[in-house]
């Protein structure tokens, strides 16, 4: 019996003073009464509710300016060769008659 080793367990000096059953005591929460569950779901349903109603506002505008830049361009398809305003001068011109 001479082979079994001496007990070197021994307890960490930073854990002299420690009581894990404190850190888990410490994390706990009280329950909540039905009426605050009530309220936060009511609460996070209007949130929803206006976000969505946000996401189809941002969603017709978006088609909104759509339609008028697909009328603005069937407008420069159509009159593009022939512009209602008068014609501008050339840059070359002009700068021909500064010098």
């Amino acid at each position: 019996m001479s082979n079994i080793p001496p007990n070197t367990r021994k307890t960490r000096d930073s854990n002299k003073n420690a009581h894990p059953g404190l850190l888990h005591l410490a994390g706990s929460q009280t329950r909540r009464s039905a009426a605050e569950v009530q309220a936060e779901r009511a609460t996070k349903a209007a949130m929803a509710a206006q976000k969505k109603a946000d996401a189809t506002a941002k969603a017709r505008r978006v088609a909104e300016i759509e339609v008028q830049a697909r009328k603005t361009q069937a407008y420069a398809k159509k009159h593009g060769n022939n512009p209602d305003s008068p014609a501008r001068p050339l840059y070359s011109a002009i700068v021909k008659s500064e010098l």
